[in-house]
């Protein structure tokens, strides 16, 4: 009875897990493609401001 009831535990864990996951990679890419945008940015204001001198 016990190891009925201790598979489907096992298996919302493991679905957890993969969820976390997840949630988590989709969330550092979208901090990444954040981030690698404001460098282009950056870069963009950079090479104009060399470009006006």
């Amino acid at each position: 009875m016990k190891d009925e009831l201790r598979y489907p535990m096992m298996l919302i864990i493991s679905a957890k897990k993969k969820l976390v996951c997840k949630l988590v990679s989709f969330s550092f890419l979208r901090i990444n493609k954040e981030k690698t945008f404001i460098l282009l940015l950056l870069i963009k204001k950079y090479s104009l401001s060399l470009h006006r001198f």
